[in-house]
């Protein structure tokens, strides 16, 4: 058939041709008046008004994989008619999706979708290219992780860094969802991702490490232990060396304050920062945590260069800082109040792997009708 520009003699055409008893061309009608339409960005009032008319009737008779498609494809062009776009809300599900994520809809519209509307719904409108603030803080409170992780891996949009903190609690919350690792992919503040730092990778563990030290810098002093607290490491030593490494972690969690909580299994973890940072926090020398790692893990104690990263941290991150993402992994809250660091600040330390340089990571109830903007 040849191309057609005019709409409304092509839509004739169609319509003759689609009366025909003898064959069922439906499905070819809709996609190829679906196709003419949004091949030109501009139609006249009485022309939509036809198409309308037309589509509806042969939406009709469509299959849900038709609708979909002819959805996918209105949805994406600015001249659709309103009619439509309601037709395929009505619908729910994957086909109201795209209207969500695709149509031009006003903010009053995509933040009552975002706040009441299904989860099909607010996921839609989480993937859109722009949102407003309203809209995006009345995306984060929603309840399901699909529609968290949806507008986490929307680079298009920008999340304040209240915001990145809201959602890094929630990640916290549900360690299973995916909504973590999709935060710590985004660009954000190395130390936002402190609460994570169990699920992220060793680049990203290096980085938080790396921040909390800047930050904490001016006031890093060990100083001289108590002589409650060198007991107590000089008992922790003894244990790791007599082989109780049950009785060592014991110890070691009386000392944090941190008995009973989730944080203990994540000593025992084969990256072995967070027995590190524990380390760290408690005040233990560089020997003393070598020893650790040696005698209490196999895992790491086989591997030198891992041996002596591990070390390494004990000796550059100060208690307080150890203690402050230690707290930040136990309870979710943030690590270490903000201040100026300046961004392109050179790391004055490095581990044995690399440096820990803190560089930004790069990472149902009904919906009103919706609203075309003018």
């Amino acid at each position: 058939m040849p191309a057609i520009d005019d709409l409304p003699v092509a839509l004739q055409r169609l319509v003759a041709l689609g009366q025909s008893p003898d064959v069922n061309i439906r499905p070819v009608l809709l996609r190829v008046v679906v196709d003419m339409f949004v091949r030109k960005q501009h139609h006249a009032p009485e022309d939509l008004k036809q198409f309308v008319t037309i589509v509806s009737h042969l939406l009709d008779n469509a299959d849900a994989e038709a609708r979909l498609i002819v959805a996918e494809k209105l949805s994406r062009h600015p001249a659709t008619p309103r009619a439509l776009l309601e037709r395929f809300i009505a619908e729910q599900g994957r086909i109201a999706l795209q209207v969500y994520e695709y149509a031009v809809l006003d903010d009053e519209t995509l933040t009552a979708a975002a706040t009441w509307g299904t989860t099909d719904v607010a996921a839609g409108v989480a993937g859109r290219r722009t949102l407003t603030s309203r809209t995006i803080a009345a995306l984060a409170e929603r309840p399901e992780a699909v529609v968290l992780c949806r507008l986490a891996a929307n680079r298009s949009v920008t999340l304040d860094r209240a915001l990145f903190q809201h959602l890094v609690r929630r990640a916290k919350a549900d360690p299973d969802s995916a909504l973590g690792q999709l935060l710590a992919l985004r660009e954000s503040d190395p130390i936002d991702l402190a609460p994570l730092f169990s699920i992220v990778d060793t680049d990203r563990r290096h980085a938080i490490i790396e921040a909390a030290r800047r930050l904490d810098l001016g006031k890093r002093q060990w100083g001289r232990l108590d002589g409650t607290t060198a007991a107590s490491l000089a008992h922790m030593d003894r244990l790791v060396m007599c082989g109780e490494r049950d009785a060592f972690e014991s110890s070691l969690s009386r000392a944090l304050g941190i008995e009973g909580t989730s944080l203990l299994t994540l000593m025992h973890e084969e990256g072995g920062e967070v027995l590190a940072l524990a380390l760290a926090a408690v005040g233990a020398s560089p020997e003393m945590a070598a020893r650790v790692f040696i005698l209490g893990d196999p895992r790491i104690g086989r591997s030198v260069g891992k041996v002596r990263a591990l070390t390494r941290i004990v000796e550059i991150v100060s208690p307080n800082a150890a203690r402050r993402l230690i707290a930040a992994m136990a309870s979710g809250t943030e690590p270490l109040r903000r201040t100026v660091v300046p961004s392109t600040a050179a790391a004055t330390n490095r581990i044995e792997q690399g440096p820990l340089e803190a560089a930004p990571i790069r990472r149902d109830t009904p919906v009103p009708q919706a609203r075309r903007t003018a």
